[in-house]
């Protein structure tokens, strides 16, 4: 894990799983080593895409399984969540 570069949060290399940035690209260009963080990074975890898409994705099919429309309140209710949240992960990470 290393450090964004642009949002500052813990990151894999390559992209950014938060603002979808190269997060080594910023250090690069100021000629600094990029900085990587152990596992117990403080504060807030950063949000892991592959798992949000996951979640979704089943309860999306739970709804349609069951004959329901999934509506962002119906998948905030499925997942626990508030709608605000599920709007929020439908722009962020490219929800249907």
């Amino acid at each position: 894990m290393i450090r964004c570069g642009w949002c500052g949060l813990a990151t894999a290399e390559g992209t950014c799983s938060s603002c979808g940035r190269d997060p080594s690209l910023p250090w690069r260009q100021r000629g600094k080593p990029v900085p990587s963080i152990g596992h117990h990074d403080p504060g807030r975890p950063p949000l892991d895409a592959h798992t949000i898409r996951s979640q979704y994705g089943a309860a999306r099919q739970a709804l349609l399984a069951a004959g329901r429309t999934p509506t962002i309140e119906a998948l905030a209710e499925e997942l626990g969540r508030t709608p605000r949240t599920v709007r929020d992960w439908r722009v962020r990470f490219g929800l249907d």
